[in-house]
């Protein structure tokens, strides 16, 4: 970019930014039940179900500033950004996701002599609907220079050469679009600029299954004088998920003009509101969010007037397949322990096995450009000659994308995990105890995140892929605990740990540069998200809690407790040759939480501080494009009161300072995301029989 006298440097400067303004109804519908039955005092057996339906229904409203296809980037001495293109964007999502749940167990226990055994059978089943409707309104994408016109063919003008738009503030985390150029007597973001232009029917099927079934064994015995507890016992987990568009899906990138009535796709046909929130972010924008179309009246146009929408089959079928899957994950595991007592010594000494096997069937795609076929060297009509492209189309990043090749994946991978721990305990005195362990865990990949589909979120510019060659990650732990019980029915405890991390997994989130993408398009910016693995990370850090009544002090003050936590980790990733060492993305250097409660036995109240540090969110292409998510405190509360026997009257209050979520690029000063959530209040009535 160039500055005020005209000397260019290298900065970055927010190319896309949007405003997101949601609205939601949440409907939650359950039921249980329970049965047991004790056929004498070493058995019992329990059945239950469980029923839960849930019903999310959101609009969510976003207004867009496009400045990444401007040529000239100049930077004001007042610390403003002046652009040469702009292009301004209105959308409103309806997405409403309705889910059944359903899950039943079996579990029984018995005493046999010396030995204990229990198991159970657990099945759940879910079945989630997800229908998305985005639709778009734009105005013409403005050029210093240029004459403008609308999509109906109306002719607004030439705008003036220079500068045309600005952001007051480019550093800012409250960013703001300041047009600078008039066309036709008006703001390059009247109203009347903005006609309808897109819609995307996003709709999906999920369907879950979950069989798991365990059993365990335990003898209590005696070496020499020492009591002793053999346990043992095996768990087998089975997991099938789908996914699939339903009927009622489609990408139409362009809509026909009534040519009776031009203006019928004008934004004030279906204009909700022109300030939608004059006090969004929490009051920082000098703007407002500002307009916002009405996501019924556009639905009712669609359904009224479908005939008028073309759909991109392209676009549409590329999406059906590359959101398809069907994934299974099995998981069976075995575990001996024993546990022998000292007398003020206990040693617990242990190994588990776990075998992961997952199988998927997906969908791969190429795209190409189907004037390849054509070329003349092309003999075998091959969509992947010359990388799909013409001559010269991915040198000079002009790729164009109209075909594709879809070919079918069916892959299974299996692993097997040994897990040996041992733990010390020393009892000092009943109320004084030192720990000591050695554990070993591994961390599986989400199946989801194996699978080779591709989820495209137009609305953020976002394209979720997953990652076939993810590896679990194996954790060794090292870890010292002193605890101290007090007197007044409390604990105080400190301790040091020390963790190696192998193959640890990592969000990374960079600008989606891949030609071979489905979703890469030269002109327009998407962020590739994607789970992928580091070689290692070490974390050492030391924690202490204080857990306490307060009874030592006089009348009703007796009745507070006090609770509070701080955890310090320092830590070092290895990701790759390329980025080096780094701290462990996810992790914060300082955690903590308070809590104040007044308990009695009909009323209870708490209040409750919780501090997050700030921590690496997600990897980008450089340090400088890392996502870090900031620091920050949340202020909760809650409450209950017994009115009579069984009936129990609570409320709940989340983040009642509306403490805001900022994820920003390398540096505070380059906002990625910021969220204000509001405070939340829930409050009801519990019975139990």
């Amino acid at each position: 970019m160039k500055d005020a006298s005209g000397e260019t440097s290298k900065k970055y400067v927010p190319l896309d930014f949007r405003y997101r303004y949601q609205e939601g109804t949440r409907t939650r519908l359950g039921t249980t039940l329970t049965l047991d039955w004790t056929p004498n005092a070493d058995t019992k057996f329990v059945l239950s179900a469980m029923y839960n339906k849930r019903g999310d229904d959101d609009v969510r409203y976003r207004n867009r500033t496009r400045l990444d296809k401007a040529k000239n980037f100049i930077e004001g001495e007042d610390g403003s950004l002046n652009v040469d293109v702009a292009q301004k964007i209105l959308q409103v999502t309806k997405q409403d996701i309705y889910t059944d749940n359903f899950n039943i167990t079996f579990e029984g226990e018995t005493v046999l002599g010396d030995w204990k055994l229990d198991g159970s059978v657990f099945y759940s089943m879910s079945h989630r609907i997800a229908n998305s409707y985005q639709y778009g309104f734009q105005t013409p994408r403005w050029q210093a220079g240029k004459a403008a016109t609308l999509g109906n063919g109306t002719a607004l003008g030439k705008l003036p050469k220079g500068s045309i738009a600005q952001i007051p503030d480019y550093q800012s985390r409250y960013l703001e679009f300041n047009p600078l150029a008039e066309i036709g007597g008006k703001r390059l973001d009247d109203l009347s600029y903005y006609e309808f232009y897109t819609l995307d029917l996003n709709n999906n099927i999920l369907d879950g299954r979950n069989l798991t079934a365990k059993v365990n064994a335990s003898y209590n015995y005696f070496i020499g004088e020492n009591s002793s507890t053999l346990s043992f016992g095996a768990k087998g987990k089975f997991m099938h998920n789908s996914k699939r568009k339903s009927d009622d899906r489609g990408v139409f990138d362009s809509i026909s003009v009534n040519p009776e009535d031009k203006t019928d796709l004008s934004l004030s046909n279906f204009l909700k509101d022109e300030q939608l929130s004059s006090g969004f972010l929490n009051g920082n924008l000098s703007t407002g969010f500002g307009a916002a179309p009405d996501a019924v009246k556009v639905h009712d146009f669609f359904v009224n007037s479908r005939d008028r929408f073309n759909e991109n089959k392209y676009r549409t079928e590329t999406g059906v397949l590359s959101s398809y899957y069907d994934a299974r994950e099995d998981v069976v595991s075995a575990y001996a322990m024993n546990k022998i007592q000292f007398d003020k010594l206990m040693l617990i000494a242990g190994v588990r096995a776990e075998n992961t096997r997952v199988s998927y069937k997906a969908n791969s795609i190429f795209r190409y450009d189907k004037a390849v076929l054509d070329l003349p060297d092309n003999v075998n009509k091959d969509p992947h000659y010359n990388g799909g492209q013409l001559p010269g189309a991915i040198e000079d990043d002009t790729q164009t994308f109209n075909d594709y090749v879809n070919t079918p994946k069916d892959s299974t991978r299996s692993y097997l995990m040994v897990l040996p721990n041992i733990q010390i305990k020393y009892d000092f005195t009943p109320n004084t105890i030192l720990r000591l362990a050695y554990t070993t865990g591994y961390s599986r990949p989400n199946v989801l995140d194996l699978v080779p589909t591709i989820d495209v979120n137009t609305d953020l510019g976002k394209v979720q892929m997953g990652n076939s060659g993810l590896k679990a990650a194996y954790a060794h732990n090292f870890d010292v605990l002193f605890e101290q019980y007090l007197k007044n029915v409390g604990l105080l405890s400190g301790g040091v740990f020390y963790k190696r991390i192998n193959d640890f997994q990592y969000q990374s989130e960079a600008e989606l540069t891949d030609p071979s993408n489905p979703y890469y398009n030269p002109s327009e910016s998407y962020k590739l998200i994607q789970q992928k693995n580091g070689q290692a990370a070490n974390l050492y850090g030391a924690e202490v809690t204080l857990n306490s009544n307060l009874s030592f002090l006089p009348g009703f003050l007796k009745y507070l407790v006090f609770t509070g936590n701080y955890t310090y980790t320092h830590s070092s990733a290895y990701v790759n040759e390329e980025r080096g060492s780094l701290r462990f993305p996810g992790q914060a250097s300082h955690t903590g939480n308070i809590a104040l409660a007044y308990s009695t036995k009909r009323f209870t109240l708490q209040a409750s501080a919780n501090y997050n540090g700030e921590f690496i969110y997600a990897l980008g292409s450089n340090d400088s494009e890392d996502l870090w998510m900031d620091s920050r405190w949340q202020l909760d509360a809650n409450a209950s009161v017994n009115i009579i026997k069984g009936l129990t009257l609570y409320a709940e209050a989340v983040n009642l300072l509306n403490a805001p979520t900022y994820i920003y690029y390398g540096n505070r000063s380059k906002v990625y995301e910021l969220e204000y959530t509001s405070q939340v209040v829930r409050v009801g009535l519990s019975y139990k029989f």
